[in-house]
């Protein structure tokens, strides 16, 4: 089978839905991108992946789900290919990423609000109850606590760490992962922890995290935006050095150029109604929302989902308050 034509997002219509591009980077793997969709067999699993992010002020972004059109533009591409064996898995790692980030206030509030966005936006988005059900969303409760994801995360990032200071022209991509770790007020080794995360979640090694279990042959495709493309280029090289490259490969697509998952300046979030003006650099994100789910019906979603998990943080405050106060009081 020739999943490259399955996958195929070229068209004018799937441009129009954030079509994804070849590969992370011009001319870095073309030749081995043709070549690895032409050699997946009919029987082999194709898992597409999109990781995200989680903004340190607990503002949710109305584009938010643009992100994910592109990849489910692609299942829905292999179903009509006659390649039903495919899945396109939506994750989060809200522990690590505040371990990471340093981000100092709770984040459960915000990626519960994330994930019950995310799901009522692909209930929008896939009537198709089989397109729907070939989508997961999981918000995975993994530390770096946890003794084997460290073991793996902190021999990775002294691996990484090693080829870029030794200049390895292959792991230079690790430059722009420094620069947006210092955004994120990051330290160097914490830069090198977040790219050897990005790279163990994109499944770059056998160690897989995502996995449930499933037994069978499958290939991965990490799919994501412009930000992306140093992590991906990352994971690919480390797939080859790691002899996995036959089982992975990442792509970008045109949206989310600014990450949609954190707000851009005073861009509009969730609760906060419809943007009356979209700035250039989110117009792609709107237009791609807008034209898979109605970007007007999401924000009334969005206003409601805000309003209650208000109410449910505040009645949480009342009873923490409640419970206090009855300690205060010798009960």
């Amino acid at each position: 089978m020739d999943l490259l034509k399955a996958i195929n997002l070229k068209g004018k219509e799937d441009k129009e839905y954030g079509g994804a591009l070849n590969y992370p980077k011009k001319g870095l793997y073309g030749e081995e991108y043709v070549r690895f969709f032409r050699d997946v067999k009919e029987e082999t699993k194709v898992v597409v992946t999109t990781g995200f992010g989680l903004p340190a002020d607990g503002k949710v972004p109305l584009r938010l789900p643009s992100l994910f059109v592109p990849g489910i533009k692609m299942i829905e591409n292999m179903v009509k290919k006659g390649h039903e064996n495919c899945s396109y898995v939506i994750y989060q790692t809200p522990n690590l990423i505040k371990e990471i980030n340093k981000i100092k206030s709770p984040v459960k509030k915000t990626s519960d609000l994330q994930k019950d966005y995310i799901n009522a936006f692909l209930d929008e988005a896939c009537p198709d109850k089989n397109i729907r059900e070939k989508i997961e969303v999981r918000f995975l409760d993994d530390r770096l606590k946890d003794t084997e994801l460290k073991n793996v995360v902190d021999n990775l990032s002294v691996f990484i760490k090693r080829q870029h200071e030794s200049g390895n022209a292959k792991y230079q991509e690790m430059n722009k992962i420094l620069q947006y770790g210092s955004g994120h007020k990051q330290s160097n080794d914490s830069a090198y922890q977040y790219a050897a995360i990005n790279a163990i979640y994109n499944q770059a090694l056998k160690f897989n995290p995502l996995s449930n279990g499933e037994e069978g042959d499958k290939v991965v495709i990490p799919v994501g935006g412009d930000k992306e493309r140093p992590f991906f280029s990352l994971t690919h090289q480390i797939a080859k050095d790691f002899n996995n490259e036959s089982k992975v490969m990442p792509m970008v697509h045109q949206v989310g150029f600014r990450p949609s998952y954190y707000p851009y300046k005073d861009e509009v979030c969730l609760g906060e109604g419809i943007p009356k003006e979209l700035p250039y650099e989110l117009k792609k994100d709107y237009e791609v929302l807008d034209k898979a789910a109605s970007l007007k019906k999401m924000a009334i979603i969005g206003m409601k989902l805000k309003t209650l998990a208000d109410a449910k943080e505040k009645k949480s405050l009342q009873i923490q308050q409640f419970a206090l106060k009855g300690v205060s009081n010798g009960y």
